[in-house]
């Protein structure tokens, strides 16, 4: 194709033709032009079609981690919640007007403020979009900005999350003092002596002090908790949608 339009180009010039060369020479340069175009044109679209097959895979992958960290959030508030519940339970006992229960029910109690745990979300597809470089592909700019600021989003419950521990590593460091953790978290009867000592558990102001600064650690962090599971309910009704539109 190339030695034809050669032949033609000197052809012309031997004839002395020039205008019909300038108008032969335009054509030849708008059909190079229009075949950069078109090569341009399905380059990007194959780039297109590439990045929305990637795309859809992030968005799959994206959506089963936000259900599994979702189910851990869930997870780590009840827990919680059972330790805020327990630790209330004993305060209560330290007025003469509420009787004390039996001692396994008590020991049961005092096992349950031992309950410590975070949430271990599961960040392996945002880690691997933002560690690829890979944000941009993500269309949805609400997704986009959540999965930049997926860190940020979870700063404060990490700090609150240090705050229980440091309650709880308190409160289970005096109380190896007194009583056998060991047995106690093994259901055994024998963990706390007799029943003054638990009495003096509930009624002495050390020890009251450190289930309420339980209390006090564990409840804002549940209510970050259960901020999170909502903004993450949003994050997943519009990864779902962007994955229908992928269909």
């Amino acid at each position: 194709m190339i030695k034809i339009f050669r032949n033609i180009r000197r052809s012309l010039l031997r004839e002395n033709r020039f205008t019909r060369y300038l108008m032969y020479a335009t054509g030849e340069i708008i059909l190079v032009v229009i075949g950069i175009l078109i090569a341009l044109q399905i380059n990007n679209w194959n780039e297109f079609r590439k990045e929305r097959k990637k795309e859809k895979m992030y968005l799959n992958s994206l959506k089963s981690d936000l259900r599994e960290s979702q189910d851990e959030l869930k997870r780590v508030a009840e827990k919680t919640d059972r330790v805020i519940s327990a630790s209330l339970q004993l305060l209560s006992f330290s007025t003469d007007t509420v009787p004390m229960p039996a001692p396994a029910v008590f020991d049961s109690l005092i096992a349950t403020t031992f309950s410590y745990t975070i949430a271990m979300t599961n960040e392996g597809t945002i880690n691997d979009i933002r560690g690829s470089g890979d944000l941009k592909v993500i269309r949805n700019d609400s997704l986009r900005r959540m999965i930049a600021s997926w860190d940020a989003g979870f700063k404060m419950i990490r700090e609150r999350e240090n705050l229980l521990k440091e309650a709880f590593q308190k409160n289970k460091a005096k109380m190896e003092e007194e009583i056998d953790i060991e047995k106690l978290l093994s259901g055994k009867t024998n963990a706390i002596p007799d029943d003054p000592k638990r009495r003096f558990f509930v009624t002495d102001v050390s020890h009251r002090n450190r289930i309420m600064n339980l209390i006090v650690s564990s409840d804002p962090l549940n209510d970050l908790y259960r901020a999170k599971i909502k903004s993450l309910d949003t994050m997943i009704a519009i990864t779902e949608k962007e994955m229908k539109e992928l269909e």
